[in-house]
């Protein structure tokens, strides 16, 4: 499907390619036309970037500006740029991927070519989840914009690359990429699955009378640029993840026990409740609570210990007498150093 991006203006049109004839002729391409290159099989030579984004890394190729591509000719006034581009799938932090790239949660990869302080919005490279979103065409991997003015390099040429909300920008005649919140996009990242946890089973209870038969474990720390829902970390700030499961076997109170029927997390991060909360679920009938708690934190910031606090509701399973409660609460608390997990990644 063909589309043209007009200069600072977002909206796309249809163009058609049929009778064109010399450059800068009257069938010529129009300012802020895109076409398919017509050249399926090959590649541009010029200049390559690439460019990362939380779902995988794009590797453009722009080539020189000049006034014919195959069939395509230039319009008056203005030169062709060629563009190639090839995505790697995953190419990037495997712990954002890991969240970026579940169901649901893929966001539309657009493309912008800005020339001096024309900007040509040109379309998508890659489809979002939602399939009703609109401008979901997808742009060919082999593209050719016609742009204003007789450039004869790449040097005024920049390629702008969005994903849910945040714009890179990066300089095909240099490869370079301006500075951003998407920077660490490009650290290495580890495995969530190879990150260490914590046992976090040797806290207070609410009631000292109750003696608790449980598991606690806290940990998979991990400090993203980008999480799915909340978006970009704002400058400064990095998105803290950490994981919590917490399951109660029992309570016991001499010969009278209790089992879990609900349980309920309030857990904090400096006395702050989670921005989000991942995959939380609530399992065993109430006896065992597992999340992924998402905290905004400064990215220079020593990470404080996370507070957790974990109540169930209690009913009576056996020993009952009268006098003892058939229903009762019991709140769980500890602290997890999240400082010295992350020092052992």
């Amino acid at each position: 499907m063909l589309r043209a991006a007009r200069p600072l203006v977002a909206a796309l049109t249809f163009v058609g390619l049929a009778g064109l004839t010399a450059c800068g002729g009257t069938d010529a391409l129009s300012v802020g036309d895109v076409e398919a290159s017509g050249e399926p099989g090959s590649t541009a030579e010029g200049s390559s970037v690439t460019v990362t984004v939380p779902t995988g890394s794009y590797d453009f190729v722009v080539a020189d500006p000049s006034d014919e591509v195959g069939d395509l000719q230039a319009p008056v006034g203005g030169r062709l740029l060629r563009i190639t581009s090839s995505f790697r799938d995953a190419e990037v932090r495997p712990d954002v991927w890991a969240l970026a790239a579940r169901a649901g949660a893929v966001q539309p990869v657009a493309l912008t070519v800005r020339v001096g302080d024309d900007s040509y919005p040109v379309g998508n490279l890659r489809r979002g989840a939602d399939p009703g979103a609109e401008g979901t065409d997808i742009l060919p991997a082999d593209l050719v914009v016609a742009v204003d003015g007789d450039l004869s390099d790449l040097s005024d040429v920049t390629l702008e690359v969005g994903y849910d909300g945040l714009t890179q920008t990066v300089h095909p005649a240099d490869g370079s990429r301006d500075p951003g919140p998407a920077d660490a996009l490009y650290d290495e990242g580890a495995e969530p699955s190879d990150l260490p946890t914590a046992d976090c089973s040797g806290g207070h209870t609410s009631d000292p009378r109750l003696s608790l038969t449980m598991s606690c474990r806290a940990g998979t720390v991990r400090q993203l640029p980008y999480v799915p829902g909340l978006g970009w970390a704002t400058d400064g700030h990095t998105w803290t993840v950490v994981s919590l499961s917490a399951s109660l076997e029992r309570a016991r109170s001499g010969a009278t026990r209790y089992l879990a029927s609900d349980v309920a997390s309030d857990t904090t991060l400096e006395g702050t409740a989670p921005a989000k909360v991942l995959d939380e679920a609530i399992q065993l009938d109430g006896a065992s609570y597992v999340g992924q708690l998402v905290f905004d934190t400064m990215t220079d910031a020593a990470v404080a210990p996370l507070h957790v606090e974990i109540t169930w509701a209690l009913a009576l399973q056996s020993g009952g007498s009268e006098g003892v409660p058939s229903a009762r609460t019991i709140t769980y608390t500890t602290d997890v150093d999240l400082a010295r997990l992350l020092s052992s990644t």
